[in-house]
């Protein structure tokens, strides 16, 4: 084999671990909210598997950090979430299965609909996909009506996950919402 030849193959190769490399770090424990938020530089543009507390509205759903430290750029602090993409058109622009994942979530949402009660149930569950934080933060924040302009439904978050998968979903019964706890 000639030396160009051994050359381009050790590069296929090490282009292949690279690839398993950051798939398996998918597959290892999920990284909380908080930790993918608090180090960004490490996680962006990469695939991740973020764990948090599902939130979500008619336009869309994030996932809340519990308990994290403070994000404040210009006076304004950002909320501690992550905005959940699931567009056809970014999970397609990133080759991403969009029907794959339409039949995840659906699936999550058959189990709740008999399990899941809104006024007293918190559900946690773990999210597969490329994270992007916003680069700078402090240039996205009007400061003259303090607030922030984020990515997601009201730009409301500082980061987004273009989600690939859907898994281990948790639900955390508590007390009703609403009632006293003392």
């Amino acid at each position: 084999m000639n030396r160009f030849l051994r050359h381009r193959l050790k590069k296929a190769h090490l282009a292949w671990l690279v690839a398993l490399a950051v798939l398996a770090r998918a597959e290892e424990r999920p990284l909380s909210v908080c930790e993918v938020l608090g180090s960004p530089e490490k996680f962006n543009g990469k695939i991740v598997a973020v764990r948090g507390l599902q939130s979500a509205t008619d336009e869309g759903g994030w996932l809340e950090g519990i308990d994290c430290a403070p994000l404040v750029t210009n006076g304004y602090r950002w909320p501690t979430v992550i905005w959940l993409e699931m567009s056809a058109s970014r999970l397609e622009a990133l080759n991403l299965d969009f029907r794959k994942l339409g039949a995840e979530t659906a699936q999550l949402n058959r189990s709740l609909k008999a399990a899941f009660d809104l006024s007293r149930d918190r559900m946690i569950v773990t999210y597969v996909g490329r994270f992007y934080m916003l680069e700078d933060l402090a240039a996205r924040v009007d400061t003259y009506n303090r607030t922030g302009r984020g990515l997601g439904h009201a730009n409301y978050a500082p980061a987004e996950l273009v989600v690939k998968q859907v898994k281990d979903l948790s639900i955390e019964r508590s007390v009703k919402r609403g009632t006293d706890l003392k």
